[in-house]
């Protein structure tokens, strides 16, 4: 099986610390990357068979686990980036604010101008995932209203039709 052997490369390469890593070679080791050298736990389960006409092939599935044990992942917790920014940027709207009390009111309109960038920054990160999937809801429907203005969309149509049907529109005449 070709995949095998892409994913038998694989440790090979992981377990020799090579650079590049063969992991574009098969559908399976495309889909194990993260598993095999990313942010994981990663458990191998080898089934071996009794029988005493396979043990070729027994020897060669612990040869396999035995290989794949001294592959080594270290998983990490995926922290949230965006919680990370806004607390930066809270910190700089407090240097802002501090600078802008103490600077003449003719400096003032650079430090306004960089407070408010700053503040619309926090604003637009903090929002929630149901407000900006509400804001998008709102927006699809000012889109509908106007393409029906335009006479491009029949009373009925939605840009979201039917998932499962194709649907064409042709705007040119």
């Amino acid at each position: 099986n070709q995949s095998l052997s892409a994913l038998a490369r694989c440790i090979r390469a992981l377990e020799k610390n090579e650079p590049f890593l063969p992991f574009r070679a098969s559908k399976l080791t495309h889909f194990l990357k993260e598993s095999l050298a990313g942010n994981s736990k990663t458990s191998m389960l080898a089934t071996l068979s009794p029988a005493a006409d396979n043990v070729a092939e027994t020897l060669s599935t612990l040869r396999f686990a035995a290989s794949v044990k001294q592959v080594v992942t270290k998983a990490k917790v995926n922290e949230d980036k965006t919680a990370d920014n806004v607390k930066a940027l809270k910190a700089e709207i407090a240097a802002l604010k501090t600078k802008l009390a103490k600077q003449s009111p003719e400096k003032a309109a650079d430090l306004n101008a960089d407070l408010d960038v700053k503040v619309k920054m926090v604003n637009k990160a903090s929002v929630s995932y149901a407000a900006q999937v509400a804001e998008s809801q709102n927006d699809m429907e000012k889109r509908d209203a106007a393409l029906d203005e335009l006479g491009l969309a029949p009373p009925d149509f939605s840009v979201f039709h039917d998932e499962n049907t194709p649907y064409l529109m042709n705007i040119s005449d």
